[in-house]
């Protein structure tokens, strides 16, 4: 249908300024909003990657149903909850690039220690809880703890 088809976002801030309705424009766009982007992203790599959901929430230290509830698109998960995910995933530092993007959120930034941390752990494919002792002896805070 046309209405799945990608609108660019200045597209939809120009119909937002014009809209006299929220509720229409809401259910209008509704598609295009990024939770639902968001879980088609996770869906895909998923895929992509040939694994099977409940392996990568398991990997990624997410609790079961919240992390069925992310993948079905009715959580809106954290930034840092994004990043257990592309754990789990095992995704490269451009994919998790893409991943944080869908969900909304900003990449990860080399000039904020934790994130330079996060960094290091993906680009050198280590695993969530290297990750978790990198950040704990540099007293950051941890992923999934909080």
């Amino acid at each position: 249908s046309p209405d799945m088809k990608k609108i660019r976002t200045d597209e939809m801030l120009d119909t937002l300024h014009n809209t006299a309705n929220i509720s229409d424009f809401l259910k209008k766009h509704e598609v295009h909003f990024v939770q639902q982007d968001f879980a088609r992203c996770l869906a895909a790599f998923t895929e992509k990657k040939g694994l099977v959901r409940e392996h990568v929430i398991r990997r990624a230290d997410i609790d079961r149903t919240y992390g069925h509830q992310i993948y079905e698109g009715r959580r809106r998960p954290s930034r840092d909850k994004v990043i257990q995910l592309a754990f789990g995933l095992e995704l490269d530092e451009s994919e998790v690039r893409e991943l944080l993007i869908a969900a909304g959120y900003m990449p990860l930034y080399p000039k904020i220690s934790r994130d330079a941390i996060l960094i290091f752990c993906i680009v050198h494919k280590k695993s969530i809880n290297d990750a978790n002792h990198l950040l704990d002896r540099e007293g950051l805070s941890l992923l999934g703890k909080g």
